[in-house]
C-alpha cells in the first residue's frame, strides 16, 4: 500500500473514532432507512433492506436484491452504492459515440449526488476528475476534500461513476467525516511551499511523486 493510502485510512479511522466518541453509532435500522432513501431518490422506489454483512466501519444492505449500499456507522454517510444488475444492463453495452468534456460530466454528475445525497456538504470538496471510462458509455466524476487554510487533503470522498448519456448509475458515494478543529488551522509551511521546499532538499525525483500533508513530506520511488 502506498503512504497515501495509507494516510487516508489513518485520517479516516481518527474521523471515525472522534465522530464515535461525540455522537455514538447509528443503528442498523436508522442505516437500513438511510440506505432505503438514497435508493428512492435514486431510482424512484425501495422496499426491502436485508444486511448482507457487518464491516469494520459499519453494515452493508442488499436493497431489492439489486442494490448494495455500505453505511459507515459513525457518521450515517453512504461511501458506497452500487448497482448489481448494471453488467446485465443495456446500459452495459452502450458504447461513447462522442465523449463529452469534463465540465459536462461534472454538472450531470453534481445533479446526481444533490439528488441522492441532499444534505451532503461538498463546500470543502474540489474536482479531481471528470472523465469517460473506457470504451463503454461510461463516465465518472470524483471529488477529494482539502482542508480549508492549510490547503492540505482531508478525509472523505464523492464520486459517480454513470451511463452517459442517460445517467443509469452504476455506482457512487459520499463521504464527509468530521475533523479536528487544529487540522483546519493555517499551518506553519503550506501545502505548495512544502512541496517546493521538499522537491529542493530532495533534487531530482526521476519520475517519482512528492507528497505533502500537515506533518509529513514523503517521497515513494516510480514503479
Amino acid at each position: 500500500m502506498r503512504s497515501r493510502d495509507v494516510s487516508a485510512a489513518l485520517l479516516c479511522g481518527i474521523s471515525a473514532a472522534i465522530v464515535a466518541a461525540a455522537h455514538g453509532d447509528v443503528t442498523d435500522g436508522e442505516a437500513a432507512r438511510s440506505a432505503l432513501g438514497a435508493v428512492r431518490r435514486l431510482v424512484g422506489e425501495a422496499h426491502e433492506a436485508v444486511v448482507e454483512r457487518h464491516g469494520a466501519r459499519g453494515p452493508t444492505f442488499s436493497i431489492d436484491n439489486r442494490w448494495r449500499v455500505s453505511v459507515v456507522s459513525s457518521t450515517g454517510d453512504l461511501p458506497r452504492l452500487r448497482d448489481r444488475m448494471f453488467g446485465g444492463s443495456e446500459h452495459a453495452q452502450h458504447r461513447l459515440q462522442e465523449p463529452p468534456g469534463s465540465s459536462a460530466i461534472e454538472a450531470a454528475a453534481l445533479e446526481l449526488v444533490h439528488r441522492v445525497f441532499p444534505d451532503f456538504d461538498m463546500g470543502e470538496f474540489v474536482l479531481d476528475a471528470a472523465k469517460p471510462k473506457g470504451e463503454q458509455a461510461r463516465v465518472e466524476a470524483r471529488w477529494r476534500r482539502v482542508i480549508p487554510g492549510s490547503g492540505f487533503p482531508g478525509p472523505g470522498h464523492c464520486f459517480v461513476d454513470f451511463c452517459w448519456p442517460d445517467r443509469a448509475v452504476h455506482s457512487m458515494g459520499a463521504e464527509c467525516p468530521p475533523i479536528p478543529d487544529e487540522w483546519r488551522r493555517p499551518a506553519t509551511v503550506a501545502a505548495e511551499r512544502a512541496e517546493e521546499i521538499g522537491k529542493a532538499a530532495l533534487g531530482d525525483l526521476q519520475g517519482g511523486w512528492l507528497e505533502t500533508t500537515k506533518d509529513l513530506c514523503v517521497w515513494d520511488e516510480p514503479n
